[in-house]
Formats: structure tokens, C-alpha cells, sequence
């Protein structure tokens, strides 16, 4: 739908939405409440609703998005659609200084305005809540957003993942001696069956999904913690397990790919959580780690899994 001969306008308060809704006709043939936004041939798109308590709804297709309240309030509504689409439409029927955009799979909402009396301010990018409604209330100097999401990130413990990272030096060392040996060459299936067996290569090989991720690094974990005479032959299966990760003998690759695990392994050690300030929107750049995979893993094998040998 192009926006710009919708002929749809701003509506800056209560007030002009009803007037809005009180000066336009509706169609013939259709509910007398449900009347057309902008162009009257686009009331299958846009269209302005009365409820019984007064508030007039501003629906795009069958979702009223916005909302003005007779507190002279706004109710924002996405119903899930986070789209280009829902962010044009709340631009266009807001009052100014409000405008949408997504970010992170999420809707956010903009506002602008000037500071309050005691100097505070209430300007800035606010995450909605998925699929349920964000009352966004008017003040003296602007609007304020009720509902926001209040928002974590993740941030990298440097002291926690340096202790991790130190308690796997010895395996990071062999690798790192394996891809020297096999610079660039690609390690056949039949290579790593006949390392992990009949019974250890299903559980690794093939298309990567949950429970093929939990098994491989359930294995990766208990060849990493091998000591003593069988440690050499655990540290070449672990390898093995972890080619089926990168299939390249990079070195740089590899490490790549074992710190990525390890990073979910011990997340809460090698992660601490950070609050978003107000107004403010970030991205978790580690969120993958705390994801349903990650949460699945944790809930099999917890963080001392009973096949684990301490680390030398």
C-alpha cells in the first residue's frame, strides 16, 4: 500500500481523532462505526472506530494500532505485526513527535519532545511489547511511554571467559599443533567415524540441529576433560568432533568455533547482564548463547556434567 495517496494525517490529541471520526461519512453497506481513515476507497486498509467508552481506534486491515483514549492518551498496539508496514502506519496517524521502526525483530517507538519541569527527559527509543498493548501517556512537555520493555543485554565478563579460556589452554595447544600438521585440508566422514566410533560418530554427524548440537558438545566437553596416558587419543577425537563444526584444519577457525561453544557452556560465567537505560535500545550481540538450544543443553547437562573429569 503507498502511504503517500492514503491521504491519511496526523491526529495530534483525542479531540481531532473524534472530530475525525464525527465528520466522516461512513460507507454504504458497511457497520456505521467503521468509518474510512483516509481515501474511502481504502477502508479495507484504514478505517476509524468508535468503541463503546469513547476511545477511537486507528486500524490498519483488522488491528487497531493506534489508539487515543478520552485521557487524551495513546494506546499502541502491534498485534505481533512488527513490519515496515505497522511502522508507516503509527508514523502517519501519531501525534508529531512519535514515529516506529523496527530493530532486533522487535517494534520500537521514538519520542520526541522537551525536557520536564525538574529537567529529566522523557526522549528516546522505547522497545514495545510483543503482541500486547503500550499505553503511551501525554504530559505537560511531550509523551511518555508506560509499557516499554525493560531491556537487558549481555556483556562479556573478560575475567571470567580469560579463567575459561586458561582451563582449555592444553587442548586450544593441540589444535593448534593439528592444524599445523594438516594445514588446510578437509577431514573426510570416514576420518572422524573411525576416530569416534560406531557409536560416537552418530551423535555428532549430519544435519545440525538441537539435539545433534547438545550431543556433539556433551562429547567435545568429555574428550576435552581426558588426563593422563588416554588424554593424547581423547584430545584427536575431540578435534574430530570439533571438525565436524569448521571441516577445515584452520587454526583460526577452530578456535573460533570452540570459544563459541564454550561461551554457551559457561555463559554464566563468561557473561554478566547489563540494564538498557532509559530510552535506549540495544541489541544483545550474545543473546544466541541464552536461546532455547542453549537453555535445552543447560537443563541436560548442568554445569558439572556427572561424565566430567577435572581438568589438569
Amino acid at each position: 500500500m503507498h502511504y503517500q495517496r492514503s491521504e491519511i494525517k496526523h491526529l495530534d490529541n483525542y479531540a481531532e481523532a473524534l472530530a475525525k471520526w464525527e465528520g466522516t461519512k461512513h460507507i454504504r453497506g458497511r457497520a456505521e462505526d467503521q468509518r474510512p481513515l483516509g481515501r474511502r476507497d481504502y477502508v479495507d486498509s484504514f478505517r476509524i472506530l468508535k468503541q463503546a467508552d469513547g476511545s477511537i481506534q486507528c486500524i490498519l486491515y483488522n488491528t487497531p494500532v493506534v489508539t487515543f483514549t478520552p485521557e487524551d492518551n495513546i494506546v499502541i498496539n502491534t498485534a505481533g505485526f512488527n513490519t515496515s508496514s505497522t511502522c508507516k502506519f503509527i508514523y502517519e496517524v501519531s501525534p508529531n513527535g512519535i514515529s516506529a521502526y523496527v530493530f532486533d525483530k522487535t517494534m520500537c517507538l521514538t519520542i520526541c519532545g522537551t525536557p520536564n519541569e525538574d529537567g529529566s527527559s522523557n526522549k528516546g527509543s522505547y522497545r514495545l511489547k510483543h503482541n500486547e498493548p503500550t499505553l503511551v501517556r501525554r504530559t505537560q512537555t511531550g509523551w511518555m511511554v508506560e509499557d516499554a520493555v525493560q531491556h537487558t543485554v549481555h556483556k562479556v565478563n573478560r575475567r571470567g571467559k580469560k579463567a575459561v579460556m586458561d582451563r582449555y589452554q592444553p587442548f586450544l595447544a593441540y589444535v593448534d599443533a593439528f592444524c599445523r600438521l594438516r594445514q588446510g585440508d578437509t577431514v573426510e566422514d570416514t576420518e572422524i567415524k573411525e576416530a569416534l566410533g560406531a557409536q560416537g560418530y552418530p551423535l555428532v554427524a549430519g544435519y545440525m540441529n538441537q539435539w545433534t548440537a547438545e550431543n556433539r558438545y556433551a562429547l567435545l566437553m568429555g574428550y576435552m576433560a581426558s588426563t593422563g596416558e588416554q588424554q593424547h587419543v581423547d584430545y584427536y577425537k575431540a578435534t574430530m568432533v570439533l571438525l565436524c563444526e569448521v571441516h577445515l584444519c584452520y587454526a583460526a577457525m577452530m578456535r573460533t568455533a570452540l570459544v563459541s561453544i564454550l561461551s554457551g557452556i559457561y555463559r554464566g560465567e563468561m557473561f554478566t547482564v547489563e540494564a538498557v537505560a532509559k530510552g535506549s535500545v540495544k541489541k544483545d550481540a550474545y543473546a544466541r548463547y541464552f536461546s532455547p538450544m542453549w537453555d535445552a543443553y543447560h537443563l541436560a547437562h548442568p554445569q558439572t556434567p556427572t561424565w566430567a573429569k577435572p581438568l589438569c
